[in-house]
């Protein structure tokens, strides 16, 4: 399934030679209407701490594992799989690594790289982009234009709305509360990933985050990322910089400023509560909130202001079945010429990979649209 269906619904190489015993075994395998819960029931039907941890993955798609589809458990299988060529990889220096090496790439080859330029909308002419208007009332031409800022928000705020696509009924992933601290000391309880549980292991902490209203939300399951273990630089000797990553809902749609800030701020302050009674359970981490020299915390509310997330969703639309793969939306807009999208709430999908593949479908896009005789 990994090397059939990657090429296929990831890259959309219909053309791959794995497509016809890709289809061969999907359709005698592929637990497409089973839910991802089920199928590790099948496995694991006495343990649910290792159904929870090999499905805390789906809050990153946007759904819970009592509805999400077992096609899902790929997502283990490719994180696992390091013999096959998959598995987890981690930029040493830190992922802005990974941007500070792109702008370099992008400055050999003459791409001059503006910041600090607020976009006010795209500027259509005759049904095609043609450049766009900054805050500063200043225009920018363009033959193409592409938008990696969130699908959703950039279709709402920056296409004109008669050719807007409305996204107001469109499912969106889970928002987080990111709490960063940097510790003077290095715990050994703490692995490069870790997932801490909460009590209840079934679907109270997922119904939390996709089935009630937002007012009422506990903090479930959370992650905890200490990159020291495979990455000394990230602190100085003998400490440890850790970021949480507590999972909360979207912000309820059509929120104002200051609703979304009231439920963020009590949403960040229960989130952080319960990262410290529950990191202390942990083997010799009872106190180890004494060790914080700097913390830092991102609530949904800033998730949406400051990066600009549609109702502060950090993993884009979520990819239940009706907005996976074909159905998701594609690079080019199909009401505007030359506009073209990439992110996470386009396809194939979130996640870094993903996004990555997405980004190369979309640049593919503008070459061939750019092409002689093309428009």
């Amino acid at each position: 399934f990994l090397d059939g269906g990657w090429p296929l619904a990831i890259e959309e190489r219909l053309d791959a030679p794995s497509l016809p015993a890709f289809v061969a075994a999907a359709v005698r395998q592929l637990p497409v209407f089973q839910s991802h819960d089920d199928m590790l029931r099948r496995y694991f039907p006495n343990s649910a701490k290792a159904r929870a941890l090999l499905a805390f993955q789906d809050l990153y798609v946007g759904l819970s594992p009592f509805q999400a589809p077992a096609v899902f458990s790929l997502l283990q299988a490719m994180e696992l799989d390091v013999d096959a060529g998959y598995g987890i990889k981690y930029p040493v220096g830190g992922f802005d690594e990974v941007r500070r090496k792109l702008e370099r790439a992008c400055t050999a080859l003459g791409v001059e790289i503006r910041t600090g330029a607020d976009v006010s909308r795209v500027d259509v002419d005759d049904g095609r982009a043609t450049g766009v208007t900054l805050a500063d009332g200043s225009r920018v031409a363009a033959d193409a234009i592409v938008i990696n800022a969130d699908l959703p928000l950039a279709e709402r705020t920056l296409v004109p709305s008669d050719r807007a696509r409305n996204f107001e009924k469109a499912k969106s992933s889970s928002s987080v509360v990111s709490l960063s601290f940097a510790l003077d000391r290095s715990f050994a309880a703490l692995a490069h990933h870790n997932i801490v549980f909460a009590d209840d292991l079934g679907p109270g902490p997922w119904d939390s985050l996709f089935s009630r209203p937002a007012a009422d939300w506990a903090p479930g399951h959370f992650y905890v990322h200490c990159p020291t273990r495979s990455d000394p630089s990230a602190a100085p000797p003998g400490c440890d910089a850790i970021t949480v990553l507590v999972p909360t809902p979207p912000l309820p749609r059509g929120a104002g400023d200051a609703a979304a800030d009231a439920l963020s701020r009590s949403w960040a302050a229960a989130a952080r509560k319960s990262v410290v009674e529950r990191l202390a359970r942990l083997p010799e981490m009872a106190r180890w909130t004494e060790s914080i020299v700097h913390e830092s915390i991102i609530a949904p509310a800033e998730w949406r202001h400051d990066f600009s997330l549609d109702r502060g969703a950090v993993f884009g639309l979520a990819s239940g079945l009706d907005q996976l793969s074909l159905l998701r939306p594609g690079p080019r807009h199909p009401r505007v010429g030359g506009l073209f999208f990439a992110g996470a709430s386009a396809r194939p999908g979130n996640g870094v990979p993903l996004v990555m593949v997405g980004a190369r479908l979309c640049s593919d896009a503008v070459v061939r649209d750019l092409a002689p005789g093309q428009r």
